[in-house]
């Protein structure tokens, strides 16, 4: 993920901040170890937080959240559980996304403790989530075998509508 001209990199259970403003000569900027778990499985960063999806030992699932906005003090603001592993995270605007196993959970980013959770059919597997601005593009195997992409407006968090369905 890019934010700030930073590419931001999870490994195990660091979290890596690496200036590339000079793509030549890139810096490792910051460098961010959370202790108490051990995978770090997905991250985006919006302008000034971080959010991170953790797992401890098959123990738990949970989505951290940092504050970025000062590199040389990076923050711990929030701890939210889940229940089941975290794949993906597309954070745009006011919406933040998580990509899991059998749904999409989302938020508002002002309000992280409000989970709504997506899944209009029953698919296998989500194999792919993207996001702009209130359109989230989730890709998925169906149950039949077919794959398909559809195209969800977010604008209504309560009530999200299916744009558009392509399947392949």
């Amino acid at each position: 993920d890019l934010v700030n001209n930073l590419l931001i990199s999870e490994r195990g259970n660091n979290v890596e901040f690496i200036d590339v403003s000079d793509i030549r000569n890139p810096v490792l900027a910051a460098e961010l170890h959370v202790d108490g778990f051990r995978n770090v499985w997905a991250s985006d960063a919006s302008e000034d937080r971080l959010y991170i999806g953790c797992e401890e030992d098959h123990n738990g699932y949970w989505l951290d959240i940092f504050d970025i906005s000062d590199l040389d003090n990076i923050e711990h603001i929030e701890r939210i559980d889940f229940r089941e592993k975290i794949y993906r995270i597309s954070v745009e605007e006011e919406l933040c996304f998580c990509r899991c196993d059998g749904e999409i959970v989302y938020f508002r980013t002002d309000d992280p403790e409000r989970l709504y959770s997506w899944d209009p059919r029953q698919s296998n597997r989500y194999f792919d989530l993207f996001q702009v601005g209130h359109l989230a593009y989730i890709k998925t195997r169906l149950s039949s075998g077919f794959k398909d992409l559809t195209k969800v407006d977010f604008s209504d968090v309560e009530s999200p509508e299916v744009v558009q369905i392509v399947y392949d």
